[in-house]
C-alpha cells in the first residue's frame, strides 16, 4: 500500500497543505511570546499581545492599555496561582464568562497595563491549565 504526501491528498491542495503548515509554526512559535514553547503542546497567545512592547514605567506603549482573558478550572487553587502571577486579574463570573468557559471553567481577565506584562502572561503561560490567552473583547 502507498502512502500519500498531504500535498497529493484528495481534497487538499498544495498551497492549503502550506497555509496549514505555516499556520501550526507561527502558533508553535508564538507560545508564550518566547522564542522556545514553554510546554510541548501549543498555546496561542495573541499575536497583537506579543507585538507590544513594555515601557519603562510599567505597561505598554499602547496609552489605554489592552485587556487579554484566558480560561481555568473553576476552584481555589487556581485562582490563587493566577492571582500570584497576575496582579491585575478579574474573575468574571458573568453568564457572558460562562458561554465562553463553560460551566467547569472560570474567565479571568487582565491588562497589559502593568509593569512587565510579557513577564506575566509567560508566567500564565507556564500553568498547564492555561491553553489560551487572546485579547478581550
Amino acid at each position: 500500500m502507498a502512502l500519500r504526501s498531504p500535498v497529493s491528498a484528495p481534497g487538499r491542495t498544495g498551497r492549503q497543505f502550506r497555509i496549514g503548515v505555516a499556520i501550526t509554526a507561527c502558533a508553535w512559535l508564538a507560545a508564550g511570546c518566547m522564542e522556545h514553547p514553554v510546554r510541548s503542546e501549543i498555546l496561542l497567545i495573541a499575536p497583537e499581545l506579543c507585538a507590544l512592547r513594555d515601557t519603562t514605567d510599567g505597561g505598554t506603549d499602547d496609552a489605554g492599555g489592552l485587556s487579554y482573558m484566558f480560561c481555568i478550572p473553576d476552584n481555589a487553587l487556581s485562582r490563587s496561582q493566577v492571582a500570584r502571577i497576575d496582579p491585575s486579574v478579574r474573575f468574571d463570573e458573568s453568564p457572558q464568562g460562562a458561554r465562553i468557559c463553560g460551566s467547569r471553567r472560570v474567565l479571568c481577565v487582565g491588562s497589559t497595563r502593568q509593569p512587565a506584562f510579557k513577564a506575566v502572561l509567560n508566567r500564565l503561560a507556564k500553568l498547564s491549565y492555561v491553553h489560551a490567552i487572546t485579547l478581550y473583547p
